[in-house]
This record gives structure tokens, sequence and C-alpha cells, in this order.
């Protein structure tokens, strides 16, 4: 073969190449997920219906610390481990003001949603102070941990088991999920969180709310359970609870080994297995009753979740099986806004 001859085989054969080589190019961008902007996703989310907790769910409104004691008392009593929680104040809008004191506690259960006026009180009432303490109970929310942290400065109170859904989502997603509650809410109830300025700045500390201000607060507690829920199904799909799910990987994270100086409990320094010695008897109220407790730290391997499993699991878990208008989102090749809840 001549040096002509050869060249231009050469030739042809880079052509056929190229060219063949052009469709698969074509795919890989027509199926690549680009990060989606805020307008983009606020369009999006805008889109969709609005989200408005359940008929069956039974909203009180309460401020004599009495009923707060005995409704606590029954909604802990109907055995849920996980309640959507959350917290309205008056906005300060003065520069170099004093931060206003807690003037409403949302929680929601399975079927309840409590909404406690707690501003007028000078403490907040025992069953009130004991469920924010159970260690056992867990009160999620979005970054809810500086919820507790204001709780303690407002009220003197001992706040455990605050565990927040953005941790539990970026763990579980480790695509970089949206971390805003109103992100959340899209993403996985596919319903549309209003955050209207007008009601999210509006004076919390009267007390008789206006029906806006109670349909806002008990939704946003509503969310939080209900993304809660999400998250539990998943996991008891891969073969794991909740509650072990998050005291070894988001109560453990090495950058939450700092605690505050009021001394709340949200998260332990290091992984540590506990194991308690109840006693027979069961209290009145719902709540755990006294126990031994005895701390022995342990190997993490020992007590190591199984990410990969979650991942790779063909159930309803599966990030693959998002809806089409979750796919749309693209959250999970992507990182969307790390916008703060408030």
């Amino acid at each position: 073969m001549t040096t002509t001859a050869a060249t231009q085989l050469q030739t042809e054969v880079a052509t056929t190449v190229n060219h063949e080589s052009r469709p698969l190019q074509q795919t890989q961008a027509q199926v690549e997920i680009t990060q989606p902007t805020k307008a983009e996703l606020n369009e999006l989310f805008d889109s969709m219906p609005p989200l408005s907790y359940p008929k069956h769910f039974k909203v009180e409104c309460l401020s004599n610390p009495e009923t707060i004691n005995k409704r606590i008392a029954e909604l802990v009593c109907q055995g849920d481990t996980f309640y959507g929680f959350d917290m309205e104040w008056q906005p300060q809008f003065r520069r170099g003001g004093k931060e206003n004191k807690t003037a409403l506690i949302q929680i929601c259960g399975k079927d309840t949603i409590l909404l406690l006026q707690v501003l007028r009180l000078q403490c907040l009432p025992h069953q009130l102070v004991r469920f924010l303490k159970t260690k056992t109970l867990m009160k999620s929310g979005v970054n809810i941990r500086g919820d507790g942290r204001k709780l303690a400065r407002d009220f003197r109170v001992e706040c455990n088991a605050f565990v927040d859904l953005d941790r539990i989502s970026a763990f579980l997603y480790p695509q970089k999920t949206p971390r805003s509650l109103r992100a959340l809410t899209g993403y996985f109830l596919e319903r549309n969180m209003s955050k209207q300025k007008k009601i999210q700045c509006s004076n919390w500390s009267k007390l008789n709310l206006t029906p806006a201000q109670l349909k806002y607060a008990a939704n946003d507690a509503y969310a939080s359970y209900a993304i809660m829920s999400i998250f539990h199904k998943q996991l008891l799909a891969a073969g794991k609870s909740i509650t072990d799910f998050v005291h070894h990987h988001i109560h453990t994270a090495p950058s939450s080994q700092q605690k505050t100086q009021e001394n709340i409990v949200i998260e332990q320094q290091e992984q540590k297995v506990v194991t308690q010695q109840p006693t027979t008897s069961s209290s009145p109220t719902g709540f755990p009753t006294s126990t031994t407790t005895i701390i022995r730290k342990t190997t993490t391997s020992k007590v190591s979740f199984s990410h990969s499993r979650l991942h790779n699991n063909n159930s309803s878990s599966s990030i693959q099986n998002a809806s089409p208008r979750r796919r749309q989102i693209g959250v999970h090749q992507s990182k969307a806004p790390n916008k703060p809840k408030k």
C-alpha cells in the first residue's frame, strides 16, 4: 500500500469513528441533568398543588397549661416515635434589637397537630418539658437544632432528640438534595409549601391568631412529620429502623460533636451503644419510665449502617424510581440551593 493510500485510509477511519461517536455524545448530553436555578425550582414548586394537612387531622390551639399537659400526654400515648416540630416568634425588625421570645410551638403526630401558645407562660408545662427532654421521642424539622437552642435560652429547658430532616436527606441522598423545608416538601411530598412573608413575619405574639396563621403553623409541623414518615418507610424497606439510623448516623456525625453552652444534648459526641435496663412498670402518661443507662463504647464497624444496601435496593426507597416531576427537579445529579429555613 502506498503512503498516499495509507493516509487516505487513516482519514476515512478517523471520519467513521468520529461520525459513529457523535450519536453517543449527543445521547449523553441529552440525559445529563443540569443544575436547576433558583427561579426554575420556584417555578416548579409553584406549579404543584398547595400543601395542606389531611382533613382528618385534629388541630388544636392551646394556651392553658393544664390543657397543654393533658393533650401532650394523650399525644405521646399514641405510641409515635417521631413528630413534626416547629416554632414561631415575633420577628425583630430593629437592628441590634433583642430577640423576641418563642410565641408558638407546633407539634404534629399521626393524626393530631398541637399549636401551643407559650409566650405568656413563665415556664413550660411539665408534660411539654418531658416531651422535649425525652430522648426516645424524635422531634423532626429543618434547622431544628436552632429551635432547640432558642427554647433553652427562652425557658431554660433541656431539649433532646431534635433531628434535622436536611441532614437525613443529605445522608440518604448524597447527591445533595434541596435542604429547605419548602424544597424537601416539593421533592418528597410533591406539594407547594407557600412561604408568604406576610404570614411568616406576622405578629405571632397575639393571643387570637388569624385562620391564615393557624393554617400556616399547622402545615409547617405537618410537612416535617410527613417527610419524616417517608424517610421512615424508606429505611424500613432497607431493613433499618429510623431510630437506629438517626442514632448511628445523624447523632454521631463528626461535624456535630460540639455541645452548646445551654447544655442541649441534641447530638452525641461519639458513637456509643446505649443499653437500658428499664423497670417493668410503665408511665401512665405514656412517657418512658426511669431507667438505668449503661453506656458502652464500641467500634464503628459494629454499628455502621449499610448505605450501599439502601441505594442498591429495588424497593420504593430507590432514588431511581422517582416520578418524572421529581426527576425534573434535577436534585439527584446536581446540587440544589442550600437555603435556610427562616
